[in-house]
């Protein structure tokens, strides 16, 4: 397992209240900066029609990116998001497997900007592009909120 692949866990495991949801995405590569993961959409993930939930895909987004951009900052580092975005180009159906492919831009100064792809598995289609911005702050500047 990469030094990357643990800084994700370990950003992950500070989110207690997602456990449910990130115990069924698997990590599939973990780089500076990049991330790939896996999920196969389930019944808690859909809407009625069998279709990805739109909340899931903003979930992932929000979740996954935090995650990458966690790989190029040391662990007191704390974010707090900016803007999320999202584009939903086809449905992804229930059953389906999905990637999950996040690129981090290596801050320059306080503001993290991480970009995603929803792919199907199979077709590698383009299914959600996502958008995430956050500010930086060490745990120090915190208490001087």
């Amino acid at each position: 397992m990469s030094r990357f692949h643990r800084m994700i866990i370990n950003a992950l495991k500070k989110l207690p209240y997602a456990e449910n949801f990130t115990s069924q995405v698997k990590i599939v590569t973990a780089q500076k900066g990049v991330a790939q993961f896996e999920l196969r959409l389930e019944k808690e993930h859909c809407d009625l029609q069998g279709t990805m939930h739109n909340g899931t895909a903003f979930i992932l987004i929000d979740l996954y990116t935090y995650a990458t951009a966690s790989t190029l900052c040391d662990d007191s580092t704390m974010f707090t998001s900016l803007n999320i975005d999202a584009r939903f180009l086809a449905p992804a159906m229930l059953g389906n497997e999905i990637l999950i492919n996040s690129r981090a831009a290596d801050p320059g100064g306080k503001t993290a900007f991480v970009e995603m792809d929803i792919l199907d598995k199979t077709t590698k289609q383009i299914l959600v592009q996502g958008t995430h911005t956050m500010f930086m702050f060490s745990s120090k500047e915190r208490q001087n909120i």
